[in-house]
C-alpha cells in the first residue's frame, strides 16, 4: 500500500483478534487500491442472485486437510461473505456453534438472514456445497469463470470486494468466534 500499487489479498483479511489493525488501514490513503479474494462474488449464477435473496440457507460438506487459521477463517470467511453479498450488507450473526469430533469439524451459523452449515470431514467423501435462497436451490461448484473474472477485474483496476467489506467479514467471523 504504501508504494501505491493494487494489492490483492488472499482471503480472510486477517486473522481473529487483529480487527483492530486492519480497521487502522482504512485510512491509508491508497486505501481503495486493497481487493479481498472473495472470488464467490464472481460466480455467475451468485451473481444472479446479489441482493434478491431475502433468506438462505449455505450448506456445504467436505473432505479435506485445513489450514493451521482452521474452518472458520478458511471456510466461514468465504460463506458469510456469500451471504453478505446475495443479501445485502445488513447481516449479523445471531448465534454460532462450534463442533468438533474425531470425525469432522463444523460450524453452524445463524445469522440474521439464514443459515450457514459448514462441515470439514475427516472421512473420503465427494464434496457437497449447496445454496438455498428463498426457495431457489443452486449448487455451489467452483466454476473456473469466478477466478477469471476476478483476475480480470483485479487487472483491470477495480477492486471489489475491497477492504471496507472485508473488514465488515472479519466482525462476523469475530462475532463467531465470541
Amino acid at each position: 500500500l504504501d508504494a501505491g500499487l493494487p494489492v490483492l489479498c488472499e482471503k480472510p483479511l486477517c486473522g481473529l483478534g487483529q480487527l483492530t489493525e486492519a480497521e487502522a488501514l482504512l485510512g491509508h490513503p491508497n486505501a481503495g487500491k486493497v481487493m479481498v479474494g472473495f472470488n464467490w462474488r464472481y460466480h455467475p449464477k451468485l451473481k444472479e442472485l446479489r441482493q434478491t435473496c431475502s433468506y438462505f440457507f449455505l450448506g456445504c460438506v467436505q473432505h479435506r486437510q485445513l489450514p493451521p487459521w482452521g474452518l472458520l477463517l478458511d471456510h466461514g470467511s468465504h460463506d458469510l461473505d456469500i451471504a453478505s453479498f446475495i443479501c445485502g450488507p445488513v447481516l449479523e450473526v445471531v448465534k454460532a456453534k462450534y463442533t468438533k469430533s474425531d470425525d469432522s469439524e463444523l460450524w453452524v451459523i445463524e445469522t440474521s438472514r439464514g443459515t450457514i452449515w459448514e462441515q470439514v470431514t475427516r472421512q473420503p467423501r465427494e464434496r457437497r456445497a449447496d445454496l438455498e435462497c428463498d426457495n431457489d436451490y443452486l449448487p455451489l461448484d467452483p466454476d473456473p469463470a469466478m477466478y477469471m473474472a476476478m483476475w480480470e477485474a483485479f487487472l483491470s483496476g477495480q477492486c471489489a470486494p475491497g477492504l471496507a467489506e472485508a473488514i465488515e467479514t472479519q466482525r462476523l467471523l469475530e462475532k463467531c468466534q465470541e
